[in-house]
């Protein structure tokens, strides 16, 4: 706790020569290794491509080091992992049926620390922390129009570490302060609490390791 506080005073009362930057992109990205996947439930489905966005804040000479603040939003929705049948009282035979989308979300905070930088590059790792929400979420069609909507929503704390290379192509040779820049990143989570709301999950864990293309444009100031 004493070191977030040193950090926070530090980004506020840094002299104000010091370079700060913002970034803003659109994140898509891969699981390569998820804990929903094995999953009995889903079956065959699995959570594999996914979209995001993101944006961060960047500035210098904080306890001599750069450092890299940034909120990443990724989301993914996977249909039908489960069906249902609907039969009537009088027959076994089919009159509907049901399914069940699985629902993946990730509230991911990182906070980062310059390790290397070239002329337009720059390589940066730090500590992830995550709000991760999965649901399973099945709409029952009622009328024309209508639904009734069930969800089973767990939600839980992951915490982690992340590893990113970004390179920035300024806009012009006279005003390098609106750039584009690309990047690939790396992240590893792993669940360190539950809101169980009177569930057992004391066998259960998540992880999730995915890694992210970053495409968007930036300003420094």
């Amino acid at each position: 706790m004493k070191t977030k506080i040193l950090l926070l005073l530090c980004f506020i009362t840094v002299p104000a020569y010091s370079q700060n930057r913002v970034y803003l992109s659109v994140n898509p990205g891969y699981s390569l290794d998820n804990s929903e996947n094995i999953m009995k439930v889903i079956g065959d489905k699995k959570v594999d491509w996914f979209p995001g966005l993101s944006i961060a804040y960047e500035r210098e000479n904080v306890l001599g080091e750069t450092v890299h603040l940034e909120y990443n939003y990724t989301y993914r929705k996977v249909k039908d992992v489960q069906l249902f049948l609907i039969t009537s009282e009088i027959s076994p035979d089919p009159t509907g049926g049901l399914s069940s989308d699985l629902i993946l979300s990730l509230h991911n905070i990182d906070i980062d620390v310059r390790i290397g930088k070239g002329e337009n590059i720059s390589y940066t790792i730090g500590p992830s922390l995550s709000w991760v929400n999965r649901s399973f979420v099945i709409d029952q069609p009622l009328a024309i129009g209508t639904n009734r909507r069930f969800e089973d929503r767990l939600a839980s704390l992951c915490i982690g570490v992340n590893g990113a290379i970004n390179v920035t192509f300024p806009l012009a040779d006279k005003n390098e302060s609106l750039f584009l820049f690309t990047g690939l990143n790396m992240h590893y989570i792993h669940s360190v609490w539950f809101d169980a709301r009177g569930r057992n999950v004391g066998n259960y864990f998540q992880s999730f390791l995915f890694s992210q293309i970053q495409v968007g444009i930036g300003s420094s100031f």
